[in-house]
């Protein structure tokens, strides 16, 4: 196993706090109106203004009971849903690729520089245990090969990559805990070239995933990152804001990448195949390096 695990940045909320669907629902509008308040003394450019029109629309499903969103439904809310190569990042609805995979061998080369003679170790597998233990195991262990080097002097992947924590303290609250809904935010990061208004986020589910649909805490998730990027001025020259998003439900995990157009009003979701890590080291160790190339993929694209 790695030693030493790196961190540059805001250290990621791991800890899970109960909370309540108003509550959750009550800290996303909270910042809405902080912006908005901050806001009135100057005028914002329309594009903005019609993302955060939108954003306050999708809000309103929070108070769904449902868990899930079917794909067949989502064009009645203007949302447009199709299938995301995990191997590629390209995707076939036309609005071009936002974020491109590092290949397989880079990877695994990276890897091999910065822990040399490692195992292949990718955390406990537990078949008996339920979706949440399960899911919750998943971030840690990538997180750990993200950041670790043999050498503690040296860069993690993760810092080659050009990526870092984002302070996720504005989202405590983005979380769910009633019934056997269950949902948390497990980090979130940018990049470090700020010209680059793309998030990646980890997100644990206890719902299982479901290939023909969206699940609520995945379309939560995504406008919420994009509501946070539109939050202050820095991002107002922007139009398109990428978010990646690394989906855990038990074994089972799929990437989801989510943007607002708003010239077309739609909000764009792509989704991979459902994956699920197996009893098998050296099978759930090639997930994770796969799901290890997501967490450091390159920002591409045209967001202005």
């Amino acid at each position: 196993m790695p030693t030493g695990i790196k961190k540059y940045g805001p250290a990621p909320l791991t800890e899970m706090g109960a909370s309540t669907e108003s509550n959750s629902l009550n800290a996303a509008q909270s910042i809405m109106a902080s912006r908005s308040s901050t806001k009135k003394q100057k005028s914002r450019p329309e594009r903005i203004e019609r993302t955060d029109a939108f954003i306050r629309k999708l809000l309103k499903l929070y108070t769904k009971q449902n868990a899930y969103f079917p794909v067949q439904g989502l064009s009645a809310l203007n949302i447009i849903c199709g299938s995301l190569d995990f191997e590629t990042g390209e995707s076939t609805d036309g609005w071009g690729r936002f974020f491109e995979p590092v290949s397989m061998k880079s990877m695994r080369n990276m890897l091999q520089a910065k822990n040399p003679g490692a195992v292949c170790y990718s955390g406990t597998v537990s078949p008996n245990r339920d979706n949440w233990y399960n899911a919750n195991t998943i971030w840690p262990h990538l997180e750990m090969w993200l950041y670790t080097a043999e050498d503690d002097s040296a860069p993690g992947v993760m810092d080659e990559a050009g990526w870092y924590f984002m302070d996720t303290s504005p989202f405590k609250m983005l979380r769910r805990q009633v019934g056997d809904v269950h949902w948390t935010l497990e980090s979130m990061f940018e990049h470090k070239d700020i010209s680059n208004p793309h998030i990646i986020a980890v997100l644990s589910d206890k719902q299982p995933l479901r290939e023909d649909s969206i699940s609520l805490s995945e379309l939560m998730l995504i406008i919420c990152m994009i509501m946070f990027r539109i939050s202050g001025s820095a991002y107002e020259q922007y139009r398109v804001f990428p978010v990646t998003v690394l989906s855990c439900s038990g074994l089972p995990v799929r990437i989801v990448q989510g943007f607002i157009d708003p010239d077309a009003g739609k909000l764009v979701i792509r989704k991979t195949p459902i994956m699920t890590r197996t009893v098998e080291p050296k099978d759930c160790w090639d997930l994770h390096v796969n799901l290890l190339r997501w967490l450091t993929a390159t920002p591409v694209g045209e967001t202005k």
